[in-house]
């Protein structure tokens, strides 16, 4: 996503073709351009791209201490599908960092 000529989002995605999932690998938009709805243009974006290539689901992975990401991707309709206890290291529960996995079935 650019501003002119200033990056201000990306997307990286691929599909799964195993479980015709679009994983959305990175996702991110630039501080000074959040709350203006470009992440929900841009991951209504890779919801069609998914569609158009058979996908039935997107899933993205965040952290449970990273509550903005997870309120956003719930916003845009996405709900929490796993959680992975030691997804980082041996001790992540000890350290109350667990990997969270969301995901958005595509319509």
């Amino acid at each position: 996503v650019y501003d002119e000529d200033r990056q201000v989002g990306i997307a990286i995605a691929e599909k799964q073709e195993w479980n015709r999932t679009l994983w959305v690998w990175e996702f991110h938009i630039d501080l000074d351009y959040r709350q203006k709805g470009l992440g929900r243009q841009l991951m209504n974006q890779l919801e069609k791209i998914g569609k158009e290539n058979g996908c039935r689901v997107m899933v993205c992975e965040t952290q449970n201490t990273n509550v903005s990401a997870i309120r956003f991707y719930r916003s845009v309709g996405f709900e929490i599908g796993a959680v992975d206890l030691s997804s980082y290291t041996n001790s992540d529960i000890i350290k109350f960092e667990v990997a969270v996995f969301m995901k958005r079935f595509i319509e």
